[in-house]
């Protein structure tokens, strides 16, 4: 298996592109031909070290990529690399960012995932076609919340308002990287909400304060975030792209943690 802050975006300086302004970015620049340029074609303008206005640039067809579902599957994987050959922001901030400075943290839906084979592929100078470009998340709802307070996270499948499967347990943020485990399972089918504990809270916590066990944990390395969208890489090697989640959209998905 996978919400405002001020203090660490103080170092980002997102841009907020107007809608007429993200409609332009999705078209890219006059051409000759009527033909709409590929998104593909917007990523590979960022080169090998973006500079960070192009690095935005990428990260919000991201954005527009996660609110429509519209760009092709290797267009969005081309933006999800190129993002992150740049540096977005200070390591140090990553986790603020990611959870912000207030409990219950922020949320971030699941778009799309890369398998670690479809990476490799991807990233060859000529990459085969045929071994597929990632997908974008099939059914109903997949989201995390980060709690930085509490450091606790709460992973979720949701099925709208029918029913729910959540992970929830401690994590620790050092850098860019995410050491996670999970320690209670609850499981919601209508108006049934049946937990378990998977594992001893006390033993996970102190797994994650132990510096070689913790290497044994699952983990996200972040190659990029901000108020929108993040970018990271898994223990097994694949890449992925979440959307942060507003009280609208929590609504609408039945989130019930």
């Amino acid at each position: 298996m996978l919400q405002p802050l001020r203090t660490a975006h103080d170092r980002v300086q997102i841009a907020r592109p107007s809608a007429a302004s993200a409609r332009g970015l999705c078209r890219g620049p006059a051409l000759k031909s009527s033909r709409r340029p590929s998104l593909r074609t917007l990523c590979q303008s960022v080169g090998t070290e973006p500079a960070l206005g192009e690095l935005q640039k990428t990260a919000d067809v991201l954005r527009i990529a996660a609110d429509t579902k519209k760009p092709r599957a290797k267009e969005v994987l081309d933006c999800m690399l190129a993002v992150s050959k740049g540096n977005s922001i200070d390591p140090a901030a990553y986790k603020d960012v990611l959870c912000g400075t207030t409990s219950p943290g922020r949320r971030w839906r699941l778009v799309f995932t890369a398998d670690k084979d479809v990476v490799a592929n991807a990233t060859k100078k000529e990459p085969e076609e045929g071994k597929g470009w990632g997908q974008y998340w099939p059914v109903g709802s997949a989201a995390q919340r980060w709690n930085g307070v509490e450091n606790r996270l709460v992973n979720g499948v949701y099925l709208g308002h029918l029913a729910s499967l959540l992970f929830y347990g401690p994590f620790v943020v050092e850098g860019k990287k995410m050491m996670f485990d999970y320690t209670k399972l609850e499981i919601n089918i209508g108006p049934l909400s049946l937990k378990f504990d998977v594992k001893d809270e006390a033993e996970a916590v102190r797994k994650l304060n132990d510096d070689k066990e913790k290497k044994e944990l699952p983990f996200f390395v972040f190659q990029y975030a901000d108020d929108n969208v993040c970018v990271a890489r898994g223990k097994s090697g694949g890449i992925a792209v979440w959307r942060r989640t507003d009280a609208k959209w929590d609504v609408e998905n039945g989130i019930r943690d």
